[in-house]
């Protein structure tokens, strides 16, 4: 029976999933399973997706009839036969013993329910990025202390750096949300923060993202900005609700996931066309949500002070402010 289960959503990617799918193949850890998962691809990436399933007996193709990350992700969990999950977009590719050491290094060596490891950017002329510090020394952690890691940004967020105990989706309705983007932004917290036996960091890059210009986060617009937002509220309104976290980790977290709220709420704002906001009521529903979760009090920093008081009593200046701040930044 495999140990690990490498789902990895296909749509449209022909081009690049051989190398992907390969980089799965090869891995030191041999006890796997690859579930493609191809959802109306229009570009021979449903027949290349049989085409490597039959050359690899651990490999399996599954083809849906909904497009979507999301649905592509939660159907080959259902689908999974392996205790732990990892996902692997199929643009990307992973270190031969990533695997190996997520694995073994860190789920076995301390019975832990995830492990997390760092990544790296490639783009186009070859150059690298790695955002995080590298060490060669696995760090084990609380549920706790993971979670508030991941949610200071101190940890990657993202699903694919990830491997998981498949029990814990569907704990408490954890799924990837449907038909929103961010979606790993507003679910890995979920299964970090419900790890009752405790995470693993492995610190090093062994997971490769290639940077694309056609990326979601190269190409925001009102619905990505939104979503953002929404995946933002949902990890507040947690921090708010939470007793894991003492009165200063409250604080911290409350004043970076404030950080990143405005950004997209004002640029929510700027996209939506509309002096007062009043264009889109997606727009108002953040603003109550906002208004809602956020304290003064509970913030650190006076810029994000004076905002959250211009969104209670000053709200159309405010709006008018944002269009005009965005209407100079973009020339116009």
């Amino acid at each position: 029976m495999p140990v690990v289960s490498v789902i990895i959503p296909v749509h449209n990617s022909a081009d690049t999933l051989r190398r992907t799918f390969e980089s799965a193949a090869s891995q030191t850890l041999r006890d796997i399973e690859i579930i493609l998962a191809e959802n109306l691809s229009s570009d021979g990436s449903s027949l290349l997706c049989d085409e490597l399933a039959a050359s690899d007996e651990r490999a399996k193709a599954l083809h849906l009839d909904k497009a979507g990350l999301s649905h592509a992700r939660n159907c080959a969990i259902m689908e999974s036969s392996s205790p732990f999950v990892a996902f692997l977009d199929s643009d990307d590719f992973i270190e031969p013993d990533m695997l190996e050491k997520m694995y073994g290094g860190g789920i076995l060596r301390y019975n832990a329910d995830v492990a997390v490891c760092n990544f790296d950017r490639i783009y186009p002329d070859g150059k690298t990025e790695e955002p995080y510090a590298s060490s060669d020394k696995a760090v084990f952690m609380s549920s706790a202390e993971m979670t508030f890691r991941l949610l200071k940004e101190e940890v990657c967020s993202s699903a694919c750096t990830g491997l998981y105990r498949k029990s814990l989706f569907g704990k408490d309705g954890t799924l990837f949300p449907e038909d929103r983007y961010f979606e790993d932004r507003a679910t890995t917290w979920r299964l970090v923060a419900g790890a009752s036996s405790g995470c693993v960091w492995i610190p090093e890059s062994l997971y490769h993202y290639v940077q694309r210009s056609g990326s979601i986060s190269h190409t925001m617009d009102f619905v990505k900005y939104y979503h953002h937002a929404l995946a933002d509220l949902e990890r507040l309104e947690f921090v708010n609700a939470s007793h894991s976290f003492d009165a200063s980790q409250s604080k911290i977290l409350v004043s970076g996931i404030a950080s990143s709220l405005l950004w997209a709420f004002e640029n929510m704002i700027a996209k939506s066309c509309g002096p007062d906001g009043g264009d889109y009521p997606e727009v108002m529903q953040v603003r109550q949500r906002i208004l809602k979760n956020l304290a003064r009090r509970s913030l650190t920093r006076p810029t994000h002070k004076k905002k959250l008081w211009q969104i209670r009593y000053l709200w159309p200046f405010y709006c008018r402010r944002v269009v005009t701040a965005s209407s100079r930044a973009s020339g116009k």
